[in-house]
């Protein structure tokens, strides 16, 4: 939940924790 993410969509958040989840 950082400043800058809210900045980007709620697709690309999501999209940016699975794949740090996979890694």
């Amino acid at each position: 939940t950082k400043p800058c993410v809210r900045r980007k969509s709620p697709t690309a958040v999501l999209k940016s924790s699975l794949l740090q989840r996979r890694s």
